[in-house]
């Protein structure tokens, strides 16, 4: 119940009441926060661009709710805010974070990364990422795939972009049928741009 609260004050960018609700829960004792109430939270900071306040929801359920362990969807929502604000030394930070946990770096969190620094026009890195994942045996997917071919038809290197999809649709008879529709939607879309 408390996490659907803090899920929609969040959204309706009502961030004292989320902030009263979450302190009187927790002194109450009625209920605990969890990591679905840290996501929430440090989610809702962190789309609105209030890094401050996320980063201090962040250390207090590092600090004091030892149960709660942030997951990737909680990593990917820091990056994605320190992403948008441009704070890419903070993107490696988190980086550094999840490699010294006990997080399972997954396709969906190297996504969230490799959108990062392809929107910020570092390439370089990003292409470093693409190949970690391999290392890490994490699977490219279409959104993998995509956020890259779209970063190097940004950076003008269109070449590079009709290379990784020629590799990406060759891919595709490893990929479940229900993405290959969406793929070439995308694919569409990014060539057509």
């Amino acid at each position: 119940m408390y996490n659907t609260i803090f899920n929609g004050y969040g959204k309706a960018n009502l961030f004292e009441l989320m902030a009263s609700s979450l302190t009187d829960m927790i002194k109450s004792g009625i209920a605990f926060p969890d990591v679905f109430t840290l996501n929430s939270v440090i989610g809702s900071y962190g789309s609105c661009g209030k890094l401050k306040k996320m980063e201090k929801w962040f250390e207090e359920f590092q600090m004091k709710h030892e149960g709660v362990k942030p997951t990737t969807f909680t990593y990917c929502s820091l990056v994605s805010a320190y992403s948008r604000a441009g704070l890419l030394e903070k993107v490696d930070s988190i980086m550094r974070q999840v490699e010294n946990s006990d997080v399972v770096l997954d396709t969906p969190f190297f996504n969230c990364i490799i959108s990062a620094y392809g929107q910020t026009g570092d390439i370089e890195r990003m292409l470093a990422l693409f190949l970690e994942m391999k290392v890490r045996k994490c699977k490219p997917d279409y959104i993998t795939f995509c956020t890259t071919i779209q970063a190097y038809n940004s950076q003008g290197l269109p070449e590079v972009a009709n290379d990784l999809k020629t590799k990406m649709i060759t891919s595709c008879g490893t990929l479940g049928t229900h993405t290959i529709q969406p793929l070439f939607f995308l694919v569409h879309i990014i060539f057509a741009s």
